[in-house]
């Protein structure tokens, strides 16, 4: 709460701030066109199925980033409960693990990570979400078998601009943000201050950890499920000359939160606390007078901190007081050389990450480990017969060099000492032809290979235990698409467009995570796996006023695994079939929308014994807008509904937020 206190005030210093109000003195109401810079994935000269998410779909009330990414086609979200618990996203059947996961083009994932967690992301500061599917752009340096999301921070360029925003909600869930940006001389700035928080106290039916006994159920309220999270984000731009600038961000997150037990214990007092610093910088320059090349040069620095608390060892893993830390330093580099019929694109990075692992209970060893990546790529887009064709190969070169000094953790008594190396190329072609100015096909295969991460390999924290005999695992993505889009706004529809993918991936040695019947995860290799599957995103606007979305996927995540207990089942937690359906009506100032979002046919585990029950979620939501404010409500899952992503983790059923957010006066 004292975070809170404290950003309020800033909020109203701000906003009667006389440098302030001289500099935002200008209204942005919709937002503007986001010009790709040197480094920047141009989607008009990618091959792959991609989306690009904007404007409204970021600032509903109660929104988060996991729940935006899981309306697209071909994007699956697992969440372990309320506000600010576990998120990850998987991209075509593929593990969260095997997306690559950005902010602004640098990797978010790490080695000691296990999926990026997306609730360690504030919406309030994000621009745009690019989703890429199977094939990653050069631009984003390390590629995997699901593909890339980068979450593009707001940007400096633009008018000035303030917005100021407060939320409350269902379970006494809490919302303050202020985005402000503008000039300060030569410097560009933009500040974004968020704090969210949530006693996450919903009701649900208890089974007593008994799925298949009715008889001890019972009504109960989530218990030790708070979250407090905070957010801070400082951008400097300048301009040297017109064809150089140098960008400098800063990115602060702090969030505690309490971690449930699959019993719902009371006096259960787990608690996860986590700290990330991100300091990145890009200096950029583009075709003059003396080089024909567009170049991007920077470094970034992080650490983060994770603090895991478990004295009464109510989560599983026994009695644990843990305190993680990391440490990454990296160097990027990016040229791109452009003409009239190809763009050649280089990449190079260089990464260092250390962990460090320290038992604070004093029981075992503290444990170490680093990995230094080097990444390296190449790109060739050729365009042909005017722009009708264009093909785009690229091939990108990875070492691993790790070392371990990992003593025994918590469940296994073996130790990891000494130095591995592991080298891959991966090769990636794409095709795309343009039939007609409506009507275009693409096409993409590519090799992929992943390491495993420090924390499948040794992890130990809560509710996942390491697996120091994994394998790397490697696959081949196929897909191929049809776009048609029309600008036509006739009576009856208007700008009508459909998106329709095929895909498909062979998978060796996959790596899976796998949960026992107490909800504790470990990750495996499953020998190999088969991924194929349709996706699709049709859009239109009906009498100009009722826009109309629908999206899904309909997939097969086969298990090759050669033991016949497990041959041919769905890998767990992937959902067969999956759509979203999305209203919006606009009459004047007033927007009414209704979505309806779905997922059937999943098993929280490898045999397929422990089928995940079908989701269905209605939610409503109203938005009046003003010239300088604007005021929203949302209902969600308005049928009360509770299911479980993680077996026997609950998620909120019926929630209502409302929200109101004030923009910078214009002055005359």
């Amino acid at each position: 709460m004292r975070f809170f206190r404290i950003g309020f005030s800033v909020v109203l210093v701000l906003l009667g701030s006389p440098g302030w109000a001289d500099s935002l003195n200008a209204v942005l109401v919709e937002a503007a066109p986001i010009l790709p810079q040197t480094g920047d994935v141009e989607l008009s000269e990618t091959t792959g199925a991609s989306s690009l998410i904007t404007g409204e779909a970021l600032t509903r009330p109660g929104a988060t980033l996991a729940q935006v990414l899981g309306r697209e086609a071909g994007t699956q979200i697992r969440q372990s409960g309320g506000l600010g618990s576990y998120s990850s996203a998987t991209l075509r059947g593929s593990s969260s693990d095997q997306v690559m996961v950005y902010l602004d083009g640098l990797l978010l994932n790490d080695a000691s990570g296990g999926g990026f967690n997306l609730s360690n992301i504030e919406l309030m500061q994000a621009e745009a979400i690019e989703i890429y599917r199977g094939a990653t752009p050069v631009q984003l340096n390390t590629a995997s078998l699901g593909g890339a999301i980068n979450i593009r921070s707001k940007t400096l360029s633009g008018a000035p601009y303030l917005r100021a925003t407060l939320e409350a909600g269902s379970f006494k869930t809490q919302r303050m943000g202020l985005l402000a940006k503008g000039g300060m001389g030569l410097l560009d700035t933009l500040i974004s201050l968020s704090a969210r928080r949530s006693d996450n106290d919903f009701p649900f039916r208890n089974d007593h950890g008994t799925s298949f006994n009715a008889n001890d159920d019972f009504d109960d309220h989530r218990n030790n499920s708070e979250v407090d999270q905070s957010a801070l984000l400082l951008k400097l731009g300048r301009v040297l000359t017109p064809t150089a600038r140098q960008d400098l961000s800063l990115q602060y997150f702090i969030k505690n939160q309490n971690i449930p037990d699959w019993k719902n214990s009371r006096n259960n007092n787990a608690a996860l606390d986590t700290r990330t610093v991100r300091l990145q910088f890009n200096h950029r320059m583009d075709i003059g007078l003396k080089s024909p090349w567009n170049t991007r040069l920077g470094f970034n620095i992080s650490h983060g901190s994770e603090e895991y608390s478990d004295l009464q060892s109510r989560i599983g893993l026994g009695r644990q007081h843990d305190l993680w830390t990391r440490n990454i330093f990296g160097l990027n580099s990016y040229w791109e050389k452009v003409s009239d019929s190809r763009t050649f694109a280089l990449s190079a990075d260089l990464r260092q990450e250390n962990y460090h692992s320290d038992d604070l209970l004093n029981i075992k060893p503290d444990s170490r480990a680093k990995r230094n990546l080097l990444t390296l790529a190449l790109q060739e887009s050729l365009f042909f017969q005017e722009d009708q064709w264009l093909v785009t190969a690229a091939l990108r070169y990875q070492q691993f060099d790790d070392r371990f000094d990992i003593i025994n953790t918590t469940i296994t008594e073996n130790n990891l000492h000494g130095d591995f190396t592991h080298r891959q190329a991966n090769p990636q072609l794409g095709v795309k032809y343009q039939l007609t100015p409506q009507f275009s096909l693409n096409s993409n295969i590519g090799r992929y290979d992943r390491v495993p991460s420090f924390f499948e390999l040794f992890g130990d924290r809560g509710l996942f235990i390491g697996n120091d005999e994994l394998k790397p695992e490697s696959g081949t993505n196929i897909d191929l698409g049809l776009d048609w889009h029309s600008d036509k706004a006739g009576a009856l529809l208007s700008h009508p467009s459909a998106r329709i993918s095929l895909f498909y991936s062979d998978v060796n040695d996959a790596i899976s995570r796998v949960y026992n019947a107490r909800g504790i995860g470990k990750s495996v290799n499953i020998e190999g796996a088969r991924i194929y599957g349709l996706e699709w995103d049709i859009r239109s606007y009906l009498h100009r006023q009722l826009q109309i979305q629908f999206k899904g996927t309909r997939q097969n995540a086969e298990n090759r695994n050669p033991i016949p207990a497990f041959s041919g089942k769905q890998l767990p937690g992937q959902a067969q079939q999956s759509f979203s359906l999305y209203l919006d009506y606009q009459l004047k100032n007033l927007h009414f929308y209704y979505e309806f979002l779905s997922k059937t046919q999943r098993f929280y585990d490898t045999a397929n014994l422990l089928p995940a029950a079908d989701q269905s979620i209605h939610n409503l939501g109203v938005k009046y807008r003003t010239k300088h404010s604007e005021l929203s409500l949302a209902f969600n899952n308005i049928t009360d509904d509770i299911y479980e992503d993680f077996n026997g983790f609950p998620k909120p059923g019926r929630a209502i937020y409302f929200t109101f957010s004030y923009f910078g006066e214009q002055q005359p």
